[in-house]
């Protein structure tokens, strides 16, 4: 699992296997925040078509609305969080 902790899920087994290999990899060929997100949202709207949304951080509060089984939370290193959601 390479460091990734999953906090909470509300996903199909599948998607919630491919959020992990996602932030994987993007963990691995980015340094900064916001290029880990853009890579992840860019691997999801292309694998389960669009519109997620994602966020990368350290500190960061959300109260977001989703789809059903459209939803994980997770942290990678126990140092920084990410939060990837569908949304219409």
């Amino acid at each position: 699992m390479s460091g990734v902790k999953l906090l909470v899920v509300d996903m199909e087994e599948q998607v919630q296997q491919y959020a992990i290999q996602s932030v994987s990899n993007a963990f691995e060929s980015n340094r900064s925040e916001r290029d880990i997100a853009a890579n992840i949202k860019r691997d999801f709207d292309q694998k389960y078509d669009k519109v997620w949304n994602v966020v990368v951080g350290r500190d960061f509060g959300s109260h977001v609305v989703y789809q059903t089984k459209q939803y994980i939370f997770m942290s990678y290193n126990e140092n920084t969080y990410i939060l990837i959601w569908k949304s219409n």
